[in-house]
């Protein structure tokens, strides 16, 4: 966090310098007698057990009020690459939704990403692989309407 903040020489510095991701002042240069990192202790509390620091809104940055300990799996969801997609009106990744859905993780994504066909039509067709009948009779029902 630190270093991807304030250290030109990290790999990531210029992507955060870039989208204007900031360390608050407080965990940078401390308050009071805390240094920074008493600081961030204090708000933070210890690292959990396989846990690391997740910025809640990926267009902020690192503050007390944006920040918490995640799983790697919960911040690969929130990544700013991340395809989210609306399901039930809630958002998913496809990974979210073959596991939900009991859809193989591939065929659903052939089927969105490849196909175009919308999530939602996509789990309707259920848990077999797509095949062109399959396609045929998602694009005639659409035809159809």
């Amino acid at each position: 966090m630190l270093a991807r903040c304030t250290q030109s020489s990290n790999p990531a510095y210029e992507h955060y310098k870039q989208r204007g991701i900031t360390l608050c002042a407080r965990w940078l240069t401390g308050e009071g007698q805390l240094n920074g990192f008493e600081c961030f202790l204090s708000d933070m509390g210890e690292r959990p057990a396989k846990l690391t620091i997740e910025r809640i809104d990926n267009d902020k940055g690192y503050e007390p009020s944006n920040c918490c300990w995640a799983t790697r799996r919960e911040q690969a969801r929130n990544r700013s690459t991340t395809n989210l997609h609306q399901y039930k009106g809630r958002m998913f990744t496809l990974r979210e939704l073959s596991e939900k859905t009991k859809i193989p993780y591939d065929v659903l994504r052939h089927r969105v990403t490849r196909c175009g066909v919308p999530v939602e039509a996509a789990i309707k067709l259920g848990p077999d692989k797509l095949t062109k009948n399959a396609l045929s009779q998602y694009r005639d029902s659409r035809s159809a309407t």
